[in-house]
């Protein structure tokens, strides 16, 4: 049975933990998961953002340069002029639409800035951007070139390759969360207009969390939390988090299954069943630019959603896979 037939199967039984296939724990109990999250030196660090081997003042420029580039992010949304198309493709046109109109600008002005310190710092090893931001990368090379210094690139460890990462994952996440929450707003067109963006977002996110399973490898045994010890058996090597089952706790959600923002108006900002970007040092570091560009975007958009039919959703996914679902929507006059 695969992990994701074992989750189903284990739905709605208020289990705090279970353990798959010998060597998986898997968590459905928030303030178990936020314990292991937070506890120091117990899980391996995701790779994502920050590689092997990166040394603290690593961590510090990275997350400076985020900053700076969430603050753009927020920018650039703020300002862009964005409307649903007549016909669109979720989340393919959602993704395009945020890369194009805010990751890439935001991601440009970050460059600019970075590249020239770079170039004064005499950086020797090339480096090229992946996907569509090697166009940035010529643009950088014009520059080093106008300072008069060697185009070489950028190091792995740059806040600038950083940036570029986030560019093209937090495009992908923000586009997830944007398709969830168009889905939700088009199936109950009353409940988007009558509570805020935010409240919007917070249940979106509550209901169909874009990472509904979080997999860490365990790093050190002995510093496993207390609380875990009782579920903790020799052959477990890693522990997987269901954010999915989490975020329906009938002790802390009432009605969970029900998509309900108007929870949010009384909810506790920081319930510890509400981790869809995880929590402590695994807390993901794109939360801010997922806030942000979501925010301002679907702020922009809200006042077409009672026009907005859904058209094609032979290919929607329910449970868990709710935020990798598609479908087709179509804007009525």
């Amino acid at each position: 049975m695969s992990l994701f037939d074992d989750l189903c199967r284990r739905s709605g039984l208020g289990e705090s933990a279970f353990i798959h296939d010998r060597e998986h724990l898997v968590l459905t109990d928030g303030a178990l998961a936020l314990a292991c999250l937070t506890q120091e030196n117990f899980l391996h660090r995701s790779p994502a953002i920050f590689p092997p081997g990166a040394r603290t003042s690593d961590f510090k420029a990275i997350h400076s340069n985020l900053v700076s580039f969430t603050k753009s992010c927020r920018m650039t949304s703020e300002g862009a002029h964005i409307r649903l198309q007549q016909s669109m493709n979720w989340p393919a046109d959602a993704r395009k639409l945020v890369l194009d109109a805010i990751m890439l600008p935001s991601l440009a002005a970050s460059v600019g800035r970075d590249v020239e310190n770079v170039a004064r710092r005499k950086v020797s090893r090339e480096h090229s951007l992946v996907g569509r931001t090697l166009r940035l990368v010529r643009s950088a090379r014009n520059r080093f070139a106008r300072i008069g210094a060697s185009p070489r690139g950028l190091e792995e460890s740059d806040t600038v390759l950083a940036a570029a990462r986030m560019a093209q994952g937090g495009s992908a996440s923000v586009a997830s969360l944007l398709t969830s929450m168009v889905h939700y707003s088009a199936l109950h067109p009353d409940s988007a207009i009558e509570n805020s963006t935010r409240s919007i977002l917070n249940e979106t996110l509550r209901s169909a969390p874009p990472a509904w399973l979080i997999v860490r490898e365990i790093a050190n045994r002995s510093a496993a939390p207390d609380a875990l010890l009782p579920f903790l058996s020799a052959d477990v090597n890693s522990i997987a988090i269901c954010t999915y089952l989490i975020h329906r706790d009938t002790r802390y959600w009432e009605d969970p299954e029900r998509w309900m923002p108007s929870r949010w108006i009384t909810a506790d900002r920081n319930p510890p069943s509400f981790i869809p970007f995880g929590a402590g040092v695994e807390r993901c570091i794109g939360q801010g630019i997922v806030y942000a560009v979501a925010e301002a975007v679907y702020e922009q958009i809200r006042h077409q959603i009672p026009n907005l039919r859904i058209t094609n959703a032979k290919r929607f996914s329910g449970g868990p896979l709710y935020a990798a679902s598609s479908f087709s929507t179509r804007v009525e006059k």
